[in-house]
């Protein structure tokens, strides 16, 4: 799977990827929240059954249970389903789509359908788009949760109404550095925006990555949302290239001392960790979008930022590995890529 995270999209010295998911249910079962392993089979069940009314759309469902952890855990390291959907007791699917690895639908984690889609750079418009190709199948309209009053209804109030979610994965290692981050993170609440580390929910930043998305779902159309979300992305974007130029002309030799450190170490060292890899590409990727390697584009080190967490490598190697051997082969990989760049 080359995955999204593979090709190049707007804005992506800042933004890495955007994100558009659509929660759906089925107005005659459970929610997943209560649901029990019949009424989980039901839900998938009216999938497929969707899914075969449109099969010249070449959507695929996959059963998850079936599928060994570390796979499960690879879906995860590259977005295309969360940490809730891993060893779940109840039965799951992810639907995709073959020939667009934007698209992926989680079917019983938090709602029966959690419709997704990923794209390179700020593209939440394109995303939205993608999402309504399979929420909008016939089959699934009369059998949808919905009250004319609020929306669609979901497990969690707080995504009751249009059910979306609007979201970028930004890189921002200059407002890190300027100290801004509190503050930028302070704003977004007060304008009930979330601000969320690598992995989404409950996780922490990696590399100088965080998620910023919607939390309010009601009251606003899908377009008002995805507008919203666009327009603060886009300042934020200016806030960051405007911190990562004041940071190079105050700092001077020492701000390109780190960024030479940063690829000194990657293009020699032996053993990484993840999280070490992580904050050293972010450095990198940081010199690169400011024009200081002609050799590398972006887009190499977005890849290479997802090819090396430890499911990734896994599956680039075909074997379970070790902590330790993972660290040697995620300082191979990123030491031979990076070294075919400049022969």
């Amino acid at each position: 799977m080359s995955g999204w995270f593979t090709k190049s999209g707007p804005m992506q010295d800042v933004v890495i990827s955007s994100r558009v998911r659509l929660a759906r249910n089925f107005k005659s079962l459970p929610f997943p929240t209560s649901e029990n392993i019949k009424s989980a089979e039901e839900s998938i069940s009216i999938v497929k059954k969707a899914v075969d009314s449109v099969k010249n759309l070449n959507f695929k469902v996959i059963d998850l249970g079936s599928l060994p952890q570390l796979d499960q855990e690879y879906l995860v390291e590259i977005h295309m389903m969360s940490t809730d959907m891993v060893g779940k007791k109840i039965p799951t699917a992810l639907v995709i789509k073959e020939g667009n690895e934007n698209l992926a639908v989680m079917v019983n984690e938090e709602d029966h359908l959690r419709i997704q889609s990923l794209m390179p750079g700020l593209q939440l418009e394109d995303a939205y788009k993608q999402c309504l190709e399979f929420e909008g199948i016939a089959e699934f309209q009369p059998k949808y949760a919905f009250s004319h009053e609020i929306g669609y209804l979901t497990s969690c109030p707080t995504n009751t109404g249009t059910g979306l979610r609007a979201s970028a994965m930004v890189h921002l290692p200059a407002l890190e550095k300027t100290d801004k981050m509190e503050s930028l993170i302070d704003q977004c609440r007060k304008m009930g925006v979330a601000v969320r580390g690598f992995h989404g929910e409950n996780t922490k930043s990696l590399g100088s990555c965080y998620q910023i998305s919607n939390q309010v779902t009601m009251g606003f159309t899908e377009h008002e949302i995805i507008s919203g979300i666009d327009n603060l992305i886009k300042n934020i974007i200016q806030l960051e290239r405007e911190a990562r130029e004041t940071l190079r002309s105050k700092f001077g030799i020492t701000f390109d001392d780190m960024i030479f450190r940063a690829y000194g170490i990657l293009t020699n060292a032996r053993m990484l960790t993840s999280e070490e890899a992580l904050r050293l590409l972010s450095e990198l990727k940081l010199g690169i979008d400011l024009g200081m390697f002609a050799e590398y584009d972006t887009t190499d080190i977005i890849a290479l930022m997802s090819n090396v967490q430890p499911a990734s490598l896994q599956k680039i190697s075909g074997k379970i590995l070790s902590p330790g051997e993972r660290d040697i082969l995620r300082a191979n990989i990123i030491r031979e890529k990076l070294k075919s760049k400049t022969e």
